[in-house]
């Protein structure tokens, strides 16, 4: 059985020359990991607070009753 482990770490940076030199870090501790698991890869996305708060979980229709939903992809 194949699996998949994601480590995650956030952090600020203020400008662009700061942004890489955590890139830069984090690589350097990638590096480690690549001499046991030779495919670990590192992904830097840019998180953007939320504008609005997230939606509430939906009510319960009643015993027995439960919402599913399903996203389909083509």
């Amino acid at each position: 059985m194949k699996y998949q482990a994601i480590v995650t770490v956030g952090f600020d940076a203020e400008d662009i020359y700061a942004e890489r030199n955590h890139r830069q870090a984090l690589a350097a501790k990638l590096d480690l990991l690549k001499t046991e698991y030779p495919d670990a890869s590192l992904t830097i996305k840019v998180r953007r607070p939320r504008v609005k708060p997230r939606a509430s979980a939906p009510a319960k229709l009643g015993e027995g009753v439960e919402i599913i939903r399903a996203r389909y992809v083509a």
